[in-house]
C-alpha cells in the first residue's frame, strides 16, 4: 500500500557494499548512531535503515499518483542505471572503464546523495510552497488581464482551486529539478574520474547518511569530489589534474582515515560499517542530536 512506502534516502544497493553474512545467513552492516543519549552500535538489514515513510510521497495527488517521485524518478531514473555502475565499479576495482551513459548515471546518482536527504525535503517543504505563494502574488494585474469570467479573483486562488495540493507538494516536486541541475551535472561529469583501492590500508572505509565529500566546494579548481563505494573503494573526481597526483601520492592509511573523519562529520546521524572497530573512532566524532 502507498500509505507504508519507505523511501530509502541511501539506497539499499549502495549500503549492501557494507555487509556480511551473520549466523542467520542475513546480509546486515553495522550502524552506528546516538539515540536517547547513548551511543549505538548495531547489525541491521539495508532496508531497515537510511529510509523514512513516504518521504517523497504527494500528499495533493491521487494514491495511485503519490510515489511517482520514489517509483518514476528516483527508482527508474537515477538508482535502477547507477546500481549497474556500482557493481561494475566493484568487481572491476580501480581499472573500471565507464561508458559514456555510466558516467552520466553515476553523476546522476551522486548528485541525487546530495539532495534527496530528510533534512533538504523538510528544508524544502518549509520553504518551497510560501516562496511560490508569494510569487503567485506578484503582478496582480497581469494575471487580471488574463482571467475570465468565473474565475476566481487572484493567481494564486486559481492554482489552488485547478490543482489543490500542488503548493503544499511543491518542495517535494523541486527534488527532481534540482538533482537534474544542467550546472552541477557538467562540472562533476568533466572531471578527472577514477576509484581507490585501499585493501592494503589498516582501516577499512566508513560511509554514512551524507556520504559524498565536496571539498572546498564544486566550484573551486581545486575541488576533491570523493565517494566511499566499499570498505576497500572510494570514487574519487577532481577538474585539476595536479590536485588528481596529490592524492595519489597520500600515504593510503592516512587518505582513509581522512575519508571516514570526514564522512563522520558530515553524517546527520547515522554512520556505517563493515563491523565495530571503528565505534571509538564514530563516537568521538559523530554529533549528538541536539534535544528540542
Amino acid at each position: 500500500m502507498a500509505s507504508a512506502e519507505k523511501h530509502h534516502y541511501v539506497p539499499r544497493f549502495y549500503l549492501n557494499g557494507w555487509t556480511t553474512q551473520d549466523e542467520s545467513q542475513a546480509l546486515r552492516l553495522t550502524r552506528f548512531q546516538w539515540k536517547g543519549g547513548k551511543f549505538l552500535a548495531e547489525r541491521v538489514v539495508p532496508r531497515s535503515t537510511a529510509c523514512l515513510d513516504r518521504l517523497y510521497s504527494l500528499e495533493g495527488v491521487p494514491i495511485q499518483d503519490q510515489q511517482r517521485i520514489e517509483t518514476d524518478f528516483l527508482a527508474r531514473i537515477i538508482d535502477n542505471p547507477a546500481g549497474g555502475v556500482l557493481h561494475h565499479m566493484r568487481t572491476a576495482g580501480p581499472r573500471h572503464d565507464l561508458k559514456q551513459e555510466q558516467r552520466v548515471a553515476w553523476t546522476r546518482f551522486i548528485m541525487s546523495l546530495r539532495i534527496r536527504s530528510p533534512e533538504i525535503v523538510e528544508q524544502l517543504n518549509a520553504e518551497a510552497p510560501a516562496e511560490l505563494r508569494k510569487n503567485l502574488e506578484n503582478d496582480p494585474e497581469e494575471y487580471d488581464t488574463l482571467a475570465e469570467e468565473g474565475d476566481p479573483e487572484t493567481l494564486l486562488e486559481f492554482v489552488e482551486k485547478e490543482a489543490p495540493g500542488f503548493i503544499d507538494d511543491f518542495g517535494k516536486r523541486l527534488l527532481p529539478r534540482l538533482i537534474m541541475d544542467d550546472k552541477a551535472f557538467k562540472r562533476i561529469h568533466q572531471m578527472h574520474w577514477w576509484s581507490g583501492d585501499f585493501s592494503d590500508s589498516k582501516v577499512s572505509l566508513l560511509t554514512s547518511d551524507h556520504p559524498v565529500i565536496i571539498m572546498p566546494g564544486i566550484d573551486h579548481p581545486g575541488c576533491v569530489l570523493a565517494l566511499p563505494i566499499s570498505p576497500t573503494l572510494a570514487f574519487f573526481a577532481c577538474p585539476d589534474e595536479r590536485v588528481v597526483q596529490f592524492v595519489l601520492n597520500w600515504n593510503r592509511t592516512s587518505l582513509v582515515e581522512w575519508l571516514n573523519a570526514t564522512v563522520v562529520r558530515l553524517a546527520s546521524e547515522q554512520v556505517y560499517a563493515i563491523d565495530d572497530c571503528q565505534a571509538e573512532f564514530v563516537r568521538n566524532l559523530l554529533r549528538m542530536p541536539t534535544v528540542d
